[in-house]
Protein backbone atom coordinates (compact mmCIF):
# COMPACT_ATOMS: atom_id res chain seq x y z
CA UNK A 1 0.00 0.00 0.00
CA UNK A 2 3.06 2.27 -0.21
CA UNK A 3 3.67 2.92 3.49
CA UNK A 4 7.43 3.75 3.55
CA UNK A 5 8.25 2.72 7.11
CA UNK A 6 6.50 -0.63 6.59
CA UNK A 7 8.53 -1.06 3.43
CA UNK A 8 11.70 -0.40 5.41
CA UNK A 9 10.68 -2.83 8.17
CA UNK A 10 9.88 -5.55 5.63
CA UNK A 11 13.24 -4.95 3.95
CA UNK A 12 14.93 -5.24 7.35
CA UNK A 13 13.21 -8.58 7.98
CA UNK A 14 14.28 -9.83 4.56
CA UNK A 15 17.87 -8.68 5.06
CA UNK A 16 18.17 -10.45 8.42
CA UNK A 17 15.93 -13.46 7.84
CA UNK A 18 13.46 -12.53 10.57
CA UNK A 19 10.32 -14.64 10.02
CA UNK A 20 11.13 -15.02 6.32
CA UNK A 21 13.87 -16.58 4.23
CA UNK A 22 16.86 -14.23 4.10
CA UNK A 23 16.94 -12.35 0.79
CA UNK A 24 19.25 -9.31 0.71
CA UNK A 25 18.60 -8.34 -2.96
CA UNK A 26 14.86 -8.25 -2.23
CA UNK A 27 15.55 -6.23 0.92
CA UNK A 28 17.44 -3.66 -1.15
CA UNK A 29 14.43 -3.26 -3.48
CA UNK A 30 12.15 -2.51 -0.52
CA UNK A 31 14.75 -0.21 1.05
CA UNK A 32 15.00 1.74 -2.19
CA UNK A 33 11.22 1.97 -2.50
CA UNK A 34 11.00 3.42 1.02
CA UNK A 35 14.12 5.60 0.60
CA UNK A 36 12.74 7.24 -2.54
CA UNK A 37 9.75 8.32 -0.44
CA UNK A 38 12.12 9.97 2.04
CA UNK A 39 12.29 7.28 4.75
CA UNK A 40 15.41 8.10 6.79
CA UNK A 41 15.96 4.57 8.09
CA UNK A 42 15.82 3.08 4.59
CA UNK A 43 18.16 5.75 3.23
CA UNK A 44 20.62 5.06 6.05
CA UNK A 45 20.54 1.31 5.52
CA UNK A 46 20.94 1.65 1.76
CA UNK A 47 23.98 3.85 2.28
CA UNK A 48 25.58 1.29 4.54
CA UNK A 49 24.94 -1.60 2.13
CA UNK A 50 26.33 0.27 -0.88
CA UNK A 51 29.31 1.50 1.12
CA UNK A 52 30.29 -2.00 2.20
CA UNK A 53 29.09 -3.92 -0.85
CA UNK A 54 26.71 -6.11 1.15
CA UNK A 55 24.01 -7.70 -1.03
CA UNK A 56 24.75 -5.15 -3.76
CA UNK A 57 27.91 -4.21 -5.67
CA UNK A 58 29.96 -1.67 -3.74
CA UNK A 59 28.99 1.77 -5.06
CA UNK A 60 30.52 4.83 -3.36
CA UNK A 61 28.33 7.22 -5.37
CA UNK A 62 25.11 5.51 -4.22
CA UNK A 63 26.42 5.32 -0.65
CA UNK A 64 27.18 9.04 -0.71
CA UNK A 65 23.79 9.93 -2.21
CA UNK A 66 21.72 8.07 0.38
CA UNK A 67 23.95 8.96 3.29
CA UNK A 68 23.72 12.66 2.44
CA UNK A 69 19.92 12.56 2.11
CA UNK A 70 19.50 10.83 5.48
CA UNK A 71 22.11 13.06 7.13
CA UNK A 72 20.40 16.21 5.98
CA UNK A 73 17.20 14.89 7.57
CA UNK A 74 19.07 14.45 10.85
CA UNK A 75 19.90 10.73 11.04
CA UNK A 76 22.85 10.43 13.46
CA UNK A 77 23.77 7.02 12.03
CA UNK A 78 23.88 8.42 8.49
CA UNK A 79 25.85 11.43 9.70
CA UNK A 80 28.40 9.05 11.21
CA UNK A 81 28.62 7.14 7.91
CA UNK A 82 28.91 10.38 5.95
CA UNK A 83 31.75 11.46 8.23
CA UNK A 84 33.63 8.26 7.38
CA UNK A 85 32.93 8.75 3.67
CA UNK A 86 34.51 12.22 3.75
CA UNK A 87 37.41 11.08 5.91
CA UNK A 88 38.36 8.25 3.56
CA UNK A 89 37.42 10.05 0.33
CA UNK A 90 34.89 7.45 -0.82
CA UNK A 91 33.19 8.84 -3.91
CA UNK A 92 34.24 12.40 -2.95
CA UNK A 93 37.60 14.08 -2.35
CA UNK A 94 38.78 13.41 1.20
CA UNK A 95 37.79 16.36 3.39
CA UNK A 96 38.50 16.19 7.13
CA UNK A 97 36.66 19.45 7.70
CA UNK A 98 33.42 17.99 6.33
CA UNK A 99 34.11 14.72 8.10
CA UNK A 100 34.42 16.45 11.47
CA UNK A 101 31.36 18.60 10.80
CA UNK A 102 29.12 15.59 10.23
CA UNK A 103 30.71 13.65 13.08
CA UNK A 104 30.02 16.51 15.47
CA UNK A 105 26.40 16.71 14.27
CA UNK A 106 26.00 13.01 15.00
CA UNK A 107 27.81 13.15 18.35
CA UNK A 108 25.64 16.06 19.52
CA UNK A 109 22.66 13.75 19.10
CA UNK A 110 24.35 11.26 21.41
CA UNK A 111 25.18 8.58 18.81
CA UNK A 112 27.57 6.39 20.76
CA UNK A 113 30.04 5.54 17.98
CA UNK A 114 30.33 9.22 17.01
CA UNK A 115 31.04 10.19 20.61
CA UNK A 116 33.92 7.73 20.77
CA UNK A 117 35.27 8.57 17.33
CA UNK A 118 35.20 12.31 18.04
CA UNK A 119 37.08 11.65 21.26
CA UNK A 120 39.71 9.76 19.27
CA UNK A 121 40.13 12.65 16.83
CA UNK A 122 40.71 15.12 19.67
CA UNK A 123 43.00 12.65 21.43
CA UNK A 124 45.18 12.22 18.33
CA UNK A 125 44.78 15.71 16.87
CA UNK A 126 43.34 14.43 13.57
CA UNK A 127 41.14 16.95 11.76
CA UNK A 128 40.92 19.04 14.94
CA UNK A 129 43.55 20.56 17.24
CA UNK A 130 44.83 18.00 19.74
CA UNK A 131 42.87 18.60 22.92
CA UNK A 132 42.99 15.94 25.62
CA UNK A 133 40.38 17.69 27.77
CA UNK A 134 37.91 17.70 24.85
CA UNK A 135 38.75 14.06 24.14
CA UNK A 136 37.95 13.16 27.74
CA UNK A 137 34.55 14.88 27.54
CA UNK A 138 33.54 12.84 24.47
CA UNK A 139 34.98 9.59 25.84
CA UNK A 140 33.16 10.15 29.11
CA UNK A 141 29.80 10.57 27.36
CA UNK A 142 30.30 7.39 25.32
CA UNK A 143 31.71 5.43 28.27
CA UNK A 144 28.71 6.29 30.42
CA UNK A 145 26.48 5.01 27.61
CA UNK A 146 28.39 1.72 27.80
CA UNK A 147 30.72 1.87 24.80
CA UNK A 148 33.64 -0.47 25.59
CA UNK A 149 36.05 1.30 23.24
CA UNK A 150 35.42 4.64 24.98
CA UNK A 151 35.74 2.99 28.38
CA UNK A 152 39.10 1.58 27.31
CA UNK A 153 40.34 4.93 25.98
CA UNK A 154 39.17 6.68 29.15
CA UNK A 155 41.09 4.15 31.25
CA UNK A 156 44.26 4.95 29.29
CA UNK A 157 43.81 8.67 29.88
CA UNK A 158 43.43 8.16 33.63
CA UNK A 159 46.44 5.81 33.71
CA UNK A 160 48.63 8.34 31.90
CA UNK A 161 47.20 11.50 33.46
CA UNK A 162 46.38 12.79 30.01
CA UNK A 163 43.59 15.39 30.04
CA UNK A 164 42.70 14.35 33.61
CA UNK A 165 44.69 13.95 36.84
CA UNK A 166 46.43 10.57 36.99
CA UNK A 167 44.08 8.23 38.81
CA UNK A 168 44.73 4.49 38.69
CA UNK A 169 41.55 3.71 40.61
CA UNK A 170 39.43 5.37 37.92
CA UNK A 171 41.59 3.82 35.21
CA UNK A 172 41.00 0.31 36.57
CA UNK A 173 37.27 1.00 37.01
CA UNK A 174 36.80 1.90 33.35
CA UNK A 175 39.20 -0.80 32.16
CA UNK A 176 37.25 -3.44 34.06
CA UNK A 177 33.94 -2.14 32.65
CA UNK A 178 35.35 -2.46 29.12
CA UNK A 179 36.92 -5.87 29.75
CA UNK A 180 33.67 -7.27 31.12
CA UNK A 181 32.02 -6.41 27.80
CA UNK A 182 34.59 -8.53 25.99
CA UNK A 183 36.79 -5.72 24.63
CA UNK A 184 39.99 -7.65 23.96
CA UNK A 185 42.46 -4.79 24.43
CA UNK A 186 40.92 -4.01 27.81
CA UNK A 187 41.09 -7.67 28.82
CA UNK A 188 44.76 -7.79 27.89
CA UNK A 189 45.58 -4.56 29.72
CA UNK A 190 43.69 -5.64 32.83
CA UNK A 191 45.61 -8.91 32.81
CA UNK A 192 48.87 -6.97 32.57
CA UNK A 193 47.93 -4.78 35.55
CA UNK A 194 47.30 -7.92 37.63
CA UNK A 195 50.69 -9.32 36.52
CA UNK A 196 52.40 -6.07 37.53
CA UNK A 197 50.33 -5.30 40.62
CA UNK A 198 49.72 -1.81 39.25
CA UNK A 199 46.47 -0.22 40.39
CA UNK A 200 45.34 -3.64 41.68
CA UNK A 201 46.91 -6.19 44.03
CA UNK A 202 49.23 -8.57 42.15
CA UNK A 203 47.16 -11.64 41.37
CA UNK A 204 48.48 -14.24 38.95
CA UNK A 205 45.19 -16.13 38.77
CA UNK A 206 43.29 -12.99 37.72
CA UNK A 207 46.18 -11.97 35.44
CA UNK A 208 46.05 -15.29 33.59
CA UNK A 209 42.26 -15.30 33.37
CA UNK A 210 42.04 -11.85 31.76
CA UNK A 211 45.11 -12.36 29.58
CA UNK A 212 43.68 -15.63 28.27
CA UNK A 213 40.38 -13.93 27.42
CA UNK A 214 42.23 -11.30 25.39
CA UNK A 215 44.44 -13.91 23.73
CA UNK A 216 41.54 -16.17 22.80
CA UNK A 217 39.71 -13.16 21.35
CA UNK A 218 42.68 -12.69 18.99
CA UNK A 219 44.47 -9.78 20.65
CA UNK A 220 48.18 -9.98 19.68
CA UNK A 221 49.59 -8.36 22.88
CA UNK A 222 47.38 -10.71 24.91
CA UNK A 223 48.70 -13.69 22.96
CA UNK A 224 52.25 -12.46 23.49
CA UNK A 225 51.73 -12.00 27.24
CA UNK A 226 50.19 -15.47 27.53
CA UNK A 227 53.18 -16.86 25.64
CA UNK A 228 55.53 -15.15 28.10
CA UNK A 229 53.60 -16.60 31.04
CA UNK A 230 54.05 -20.14 29.66
CA UNK A 231 57.69 -19.46 28.77
CA UNK A 232 58.49 -18.26 32.29
CA UNK A 233 56.08 -20.51 34.18
CA UNK A 234 54.41 -17.44 35.63
CA UNK A 235 51.06 -18.45 37.12
CA UNK A 236 51.02 -21.60 34.96
CA UNK A 237 53.31 -24.63 34.67
CA UNK A 238 56.19 -23.79 32.34
CA UNK A 239 55.35 -25.10 28.86
CA UNK A 240 57.54 -24.06 25.94
CA UNK A 241 55.24 -25.68 23.38
CA UNK A 242 52.29 -23.60 24.57
CA UNK A 243 54.52 -20.52 24.62
CA UNK A 244 55.48 -21.25 21.02
CA UNK A 245 51.79 -21.66 20.09
CA UNK A 246 50.80 -18.23 21.44
CA UNK A 247 53.91 -16.46 20.14
CA UNK A 248 53.15 -17.84 16.69
CA UNK A 249 49.54 -16.64 16.78
CA UNK A 250 50.66 -13.10 17.67
CA UNK A 251 53.60 -13.21 15.25
CA UNK A 252 51.31 -14.12 12.36
CA UNK A 253 49.37 -10.92 13.10
CA UNK A 254 52.54 -8.83 12.85
CA UNK A 255 53.39 -8.50 16.57
CA UNK A 256 57.15 -7.86 16.36
CA UNK A 257 58.09 -8.87 19.91
CA UNK A 258 56.35 -12.20 19.39
CA UNK A 259 58.15 -12.62 16.09
CA UNK A 260 61.43 -12.11 17.96
CA UNK A 261 60.48 -14.55 20.74
CA UNK A 262 59.30 -17.13 18.21
CA UNK A 263 62.57 -16.78 16.28
CA UNK A 264 64.62 -17.21 19.45
CA UNK A 265 62.80 -20.41 20.44
CA UNK A 266 63.11 -21.88 16.94
CA UNK A 267 66.75 -20.90 16.52
CA UNK A 268 68.03 -22.33 19.79
CA UNK A 269 65.50 -25.18 20.00
CA UNK A 270 64.84 -24.65 23.69
CA UNK A 271 62.02 -27.11 24.37
CA UNK A 272 60.85 -27.02 20.75
CA UNK A 273 62.04 -28.46 17.44
CA UNK A 274 64.94 -26.40 16.15
CA UNK A 275 64.29 -24.68 12.81
CA UNK A 276 67.05 -22.25 11.85
CA UNK A 277 65.54 -21.17 8.53
CA UNK A 278 62.14 -20.36 10.05
CA UNK A 279 63.86 -18.50 12.89
CA UNK A 280 65.80 -16.34 10.46
CA UNK A 281 62.61 -15.56 8.51
CA UNK A 282 60.83 -14.41 11.67
CA UNK A 283 63.79 -12.30 12.79
CA UNK A 284 63.95 -10.66 9.36
CA UNK A 285 60.21 -9.94 9.39
CA UNK A 286 60.49 -8.32 12.82
CA UNK A 287 63.62 -6.37 11.85
CA UNK A 288 61.95 -5.10 8.66
CA UNK A 289 59.12 -3.75 10.85
CA UNK A 290 61.63 -1.90 13.03
CA UNK A 291 61.95 -4.24 16.03
CA UNK A 292 65.37 -3.41 17.61
CA UNK A 293 65.65 -6.75 19.45
CA UNK A 294 65.38 -8.58 16.13
CA UNK A 295 67.88 -6.23 14.48
CA UNK A 296 70.38 -6.85 17.27
CA UNK A 297 69.85 -10.63 17.21
CA UNK A 298 70.38 -10.78 13.44
CA UNK A 299 73.39 -8.47 13.73
CA UNK A 300 75.04 -10.78 16.26
CA UNK A 301 74.36 -13.80 14.03
CA UNK A 302 76.04 -12.12 11.06
CA UNK A 303 78.88 -10.99 13.32
CA UNK A 304 79.55 -14.55 14.52
CA UNK A 305 78.44 -16.47 11.44
CA UNK A 306 75.78 -18.40 13.36
CA UNK A 307 73.13 -19.85 11.03
CA UNK A 308 74.19 -17.37 8.32
CA UNK A 309 77.47 -16.69 6.50
CA UNK A 310 79.69 -14.36 8.52
CA UNK A 311 79.18 -10.81 7.20
CA UNK A 312 80.60 -7.98 9.27
CA UNK A 313 79.25 -5.26 6.96
CA UNK A 314 75.69 -6.59 7.33
CA UNK A 315 76.24 -7.06 11.05
CA UNK A 316 77.36 -3.44 11.40
CA UNK A 317 74.27 -2.15 9.53
CA UNK A 318 71.88 -4.11 11.72
CA UNK A 319 73.67 -3.26 14.96
CA UNK A 320 73.68 0.43 14.06
CA UNK A 321 69.93 0.38 13.42
CA UNK A 322 69.31 -1.41 16.71
CA UNK A 323 71.62 0.99 18.56
CA UNK A 324 69.84 4.02 17.11
CA UNK A 325 66.56 2.54 18.40
CA UNK A 326 67.88 2.42 21.94
CA UNK A 327 69.58 -0.99 22.29
CA UNK A 328 72.75 -0.27 24.35
CA UNK A 329 74.14 -3.79 23.91
CA UNK A 330 73.87 -3.39 20.14
CA UNK A 331 75.84 -0.16 20.45
CA UNK A 332 78.53 -1.96 22.42
CA UNK A 333 78.79 -4.74 19.82
CA UNK A 334 79.06 -2.07 17.13
CA UNK A 335 81.80 -0.14 18.95
CA UNK A 336 83.91 -3.29 19.33
CA UNK A 337 83.33 -4.25 15.70
CA UNK A 338 84.21 -0.77 14.42
CA UNK A 339 87.34 -0.64 16.57
CA UNK A 340 88.48 -3.88 14.93
CA UNK A 341 87.26 -3.10 11.39
CA UNK A 342 86.94 0.71 11.04
CA UNK A 343 86.55 0.60 7.25
CA UNK A 344 83.01 -0.77 7.36
CA UNK A 345 80.42 1.61 5.91
CA UNK A 346 78.28 1.58 9.03
CA UNK A 347 81.34 2.51 11.09
CA UNK A 348 81.92 5.81 9.31
CA UNK A 349 79.36 7.44 11.59
CA UNK A 350 80.04 7.28 15.31
CA UNK A 351 77.88 4.61 16.98
CA UNK A 352 74.83 5.95 18.82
Amino acid sequence: MGHPYSQFRYGFMLENGYGVERDVPAAVIWYRTAAEQGDISAQTRLSSLYRRGQGVPRDPAEALKWSRLASEQGSPVAQYELSLIYQHGEGVPADMGESVRWLQASAKQGYIHSLTRLGMLYDQGVGVPQDFAAAIQWFQKAAEKGDPAAQYELSLNYAEGQGVPLNMKESVRWLRASAKQGYDMAQTNLGLLYFQGRGVPRNLKAALAWTRKGAEAGNPPGQHNLGLAYLRGEGVPQDTQKALHWFRKAAEQGHTLSQHQLASLLFFGNGVTKDTEAALQWWRRAADQGEPLAMESLGVLYLKGMGVPKDEAQAAKLLRRASEKGRPTAGEHLRLLCARTPGLGACQKAPA
